[in-house]
């Protein structure tokens, strides 16, 4: 006889990870937008509309965005924000 575990999968494997069949990009999430022009990875569906102008891929930064730690591309956090260290 042997054993088998008995290990339930964490609950974060069952979140799906997508990618780019043309870059080595990954995410995952629902909220998350990949543009298949420039490749760039944006945070949500507004971050993406920011960085096309008339159709075309412009610069997210000069869009006012910032890119984080993980290469996605988003808002910056405003002054009391979630992510911001309060001391």
């Amino acid at each position: 006889m042997t054993a088998t575990s008995t290990r339930e999968r964490p609950a974060h494997a069952s979140i799906p990870a997508y990618t780019c069949g043309h870059c080595p990009a990954r995410w995952s999430g629902l909220s998350f937008a990949h543009c298949g022009a420039c490749h760039r990875t944006f945070s949500s569906v507004t971050g993406f509309d920011a960085h096309r102008l008339r159709g075309v891929c412009v610069d997210p930064a000069g869009r006012g965005l910032v890119i984080d730690v993980h290469g996605i591309w988003r808002k910056p956090a405003q002054e009391g924000g979630h992510w911001t260290t309060q001391r």
